[in-house]
């Protein structure tokens, strides 16, 4: 019998494998305490750029900007690969619990990038407020 909840779980599980084998070369040696000082960097240049704004800085433009365009960028990862065109055709029917999981897999991705975000603004906003 087809069970689409399994088959997301596997799909999501190669992912994670296929995944965790790249970020294993990448984040190998050193790479992972230059991208620490060079994040480090970014953030005390961010925060002497954030003291330099004049106070009619149109912030609130710039953030509804900025929040629009991330929520815009919204891809759906479903992990189907070529051949389901084929093999799951006569399971077609049975594939909603699979896309309803992709569907929230990919909400939460997305979700991370909007607290990043919020986060990454936070201290802009609050700055503009007090000002």
């Amino acid at each position: 019998m087809f069970d689409a909840n399994q088959l997301f779980k596997q799909r999501l599980l190669a992912y994670f494998k296929e995944t965790g084998r790249y970020l294993r070369f990448i984040f190998n040696g050193h790479i992972a305490v230059a991208l620490l000082f060079f994040l480090a960097a970014l953030s005390y240049y961010y925060q002497g750029w954030l003291a330099t704004l004049p106070a009619d800085f149109p912030t609130a433009f710039v953030v509804g900007i900025l929040f629009g365009l991330v929520v815009l960028y919204s891809p759906v990862q479903t992990y189907l690969k070529e051949p389901d065109l084929v093999f799951l055709i006569a399971a077609e029917k049975k594939m909603t619990s699979y896309f309803r999981n992709a569907l929230f897999y990919s909400y939460l991705m997305q979700l991370y990038i909007v607290i990043f975000l919020s986060l990454l603004l936070d201290h802009f906003i609050l700055q503009r407020i007090q000002t």
